[in-house]
């Protein structure tokens, strides 16, 4: 899995460049966003994520929690519809932090 990072100011973004986040994957997707969020604030941007099960769900959350215990911010953008979709339903939309574009997820970092 191929995670893309550079730094806006003193946020760090992240790209997620892989279509789908799944059982065969998440672990890695999960220790790798852990080692480039610990501690530090982080845009995870997600254009081209196209699937997502509830193994990638349960990475969200770990992160989140992560985020929490570290006094970071973890914001997510550029979700497709479908993945939205199913954040909404599962009531992740809650706890996330979520933001249509990267933009917007700067403005009050």
């Amino acid at each position: 899995m191929k995670l893309n990072n550079y730094m806006e100011g003193k946020t760090k973004v992240i790209e997620v460049d892989t279509v789908r986040i799944d059982a065969s994957n998440s672990g890695e997707f999960k220790e790798k966003m852990s080692e480039l969020t610990k501690s530090q604030d982080a845009i995870v941007d997600f254009k081209h994520l196209e699937f997502i099960d509830s193994s990638g769900l349960s990475a969200l959350v770990y992160l989140h929690k992560q985020s929490i215990n570290d006094k970071t911010e973890l914001r997510l953008v550029n979700l497709s519809p479908k993945i939205l979709d199913i954040i909404k339903t599962t009531g992740l939309t809650q706890i996330l932090q979520i933001y249509p574009d990267l933009e917007s997820a700067k403005k009050d970092m």
